[in-house]
């Protein structure tokens, strides 16, 4: 009867599971009650305080986007191949993104944050 669950999408073609599942991964970079940043991936719910790998940014001259490697500073104009967009903490000082820290990600604290640092 064609309502089983996968369902059919607005132009009429069944839907798939890469199709239910829309929106796009992406790093959010938040910042803690401290104002420390860390970032939180959309897709796999993981929370970090390290910057993901690559950032992209804008020549101020131009307005050409390139790519940072955070890792070693190396800049390149061709998208990485395992780039994530990252939602910079200055494009949406919102509500939207106290509830992004609230409740999608878990809360840090310097305890979590300086125990990877101590000798074992």
């Amino acid at each position: 009867d064609g309502t089983g669950l996968g369902g059919v999408n607005a132009d009429g073609q069944e839907n798939t599971e890469e199709d239910d599942d829309e929106e796009e991964e992406c790093w959010y970079e938040l910042k803690d009650d401290e104002g420390e940043l860390y970032y939180f991936n959309s897709g796999t719910g993981v929370s970090q305080w390290e910057p993901p790998e690559w950032f992209e940014e804008k020549d101020p001259s131009t307005g050409a986007v390139f790519y940072v490697n955070t890792s070693t500073g190396e800049p390149q104009w061709d998208k990485p191949l395992n780039y994530v967009p990252v939602v910079r903490a200055e494009v949406y000082s919102t509500n939207m993104a106290s509830h992004l820290k609230d409740v999608l990600s878990p809360k840090r604290s310097r305890v979590g944050k300086d125990m990877f640092t101590d000798d074992i």
